[in-house]
């Protein structure tokens, strides 16, 4: 679980240890009607995505629309709550995703943005396969990329900056949910503004980052266990984590406490600032015996860039990007 609370410890990132996280969570999503509460039992388990609501122009006149389900949805359900066969129109849809229409209006003359500095995003996009929180951090499991999202605001946490949204499935709203602002791409304006094409390029093109980004943290992962130093810091890191993430819990509640239990939570907090110094001695010898080594054989690991796979999905993300004039 995350704590929503500017208060909370600050949480020292460690990038050579995101590859280790990456994975270890099982792809669990869940959804819940609007009118329950935090806390209920989810009872939706995704295994590949969510549907996001798409808008089709009509050739003749951009304002006439009609909702079009997620052309090539899989989605396993404990409940069956939700019919997801896709229609032929979607069918067709998809097939025709990559290919330019000029006759598409510019995304900058819909209004349509990526977000910069400290703009209000009104909507955006998953970039990368990530954790999904409830809004009160429970931590839901991961999502994959290209999922949308209808942003509402922005919290603090434990662990950075929060996007409080809501996914997008069916024309419908689901959450709200928190995901991490950097895991997003974030825009002004409507994205049903934006014709099928569009909004399938779009779709393709942070598949297809996402992919990449995959990738990428498969062959970190490879070079990470040649290093003779990774399970102790693989470990070192864990528990540093999990202390931190553990006290920022522990703040959220004395935030909301009085009296005598925000006494007895600000002691616990004041020992396990103690326990964290060692925690964090204790990460910081291994990860200098980590960076050292790493470092004395820079040139036997190899080249993430070479990468065959790699290298053909920058290639794709290229051309789509084409597609996607001011948005990626």
């Amino acid at each position: 679980m995350i704590a929503v609370t500017g208060s909370a410890l600050v949480w020292v990132a460690a990038p050579f240890a995101v590859p280790f996280l990456n994975g270890l969570l099982p792809m669990r999503v869940a959804e819940r009607s609007e009118t329950e509460t935090s806390g209920h039992q989810w009872n939706i388990h995704w295994s590949e995505s969510l549907p996001m609501r798409v808008a089709e122009r009509s050739e003749t006149e951009h304002k006439v629309r009609k909702v079009i389900p997620d052309p090539d949805e899989k989605i396993v359900a404990e409940v069956s709550v939700i019919d997801l066969k896709p229609s032929a129109g979607a069918e067709h849809a998809a097939a025709d995703a990559t290919h330019q229409d000029f006759s598409d209006d510019p995304p900058a003359l819909l209004g349509i943005f990526r977000v910069r500095g400290k703009e209000r995003p009104d909507w955006g996009v998953v970039r990368t396969k990530t954790n999904l929180y409830d809004a009160e951090g429970r931590n839901l499991g991961e999502v994959p990329p290209a999922l949308f999202i209808d942003f509402v605001e922005f919290r603090k946490s434990s662990r950075g900056t929060m996007a409080l949204c809501k996914l997008q499935h069916k024309g419908d709203r689901h959450g709200p949910f928190l995901i991490k602002r950097t895991d997003l791409s974030l825009f002004t304006g409507d994205y049903t503004e934006l014709s099928q094409r569009q909004l399938n390029n779009l779709k393709e093109y942070f598949k297809t980052s996402g992919a990449l980004e995959e990738r990428r943290s498969e062959i970190m992962l490879e070079i990470a266990q040649m290093n003779p130093h990774y399970r102790q810091y693989k470990s070192a890191y864990e528990n540093y984590m999990k202390h931190i993430e553990m006290a920022g819990d522990i703040t959220a509640q004395r935030d909301d406490a009085d009296g005598l239990r925000r006494s007895r939570l600000d002691d616990q907090l004041r020992r396990m600032k103690n326990e964290e110094t060692a925690l964090k001695k204790t990460y910081d010898e291994i990860h200098s015996k980590y960076k050292a080594w790493k470092a004395e054989n820079i040139d036997k690991l190899p080249d993430i860039s070479s990468d065959p796979e790699i290298l053909e999905l920058r290639r794709e993300m290229r051309r789509l990007a084409k597609l996607l004039p001011g948005m990626v």
